[in-house]
């Protein structure tokens, strides 16, 4: 896995949740943080990375639920 096309792909990945949540990107690092929605894009990048955004953050927000978070 390519560190760097990782890293692009994470920053991208949550400005885009914390747009469409309507939230601050640094509030949507600690969310997605703290409910396991980054362990999830990392474990998952080789897939993850190939999906529309719109996909990821989906994705992302039921992971999230699943883990204790209250996010729409």
């Amino acid at each position: 896995m390519d560190k760097k096309k990782l890293v692009e792909f994470i920053v991208a990945a949550v400005a885009d949740f914390a747009r469409k949540k309507q939230i601050p990107v640094k509030d949507a690092f600690l969310y997605l943080h703290a409910y396991k929605g980054m362990t999830y894009l990392c474990e998952f990048y080789e897939v993850g990375h190939t999906l529309p955004p719109a996909m990821t953050a989906e994705a992302w927000s039921e992971i999230c639920r699943r883990n204790g978070g209250m996010l729409p």
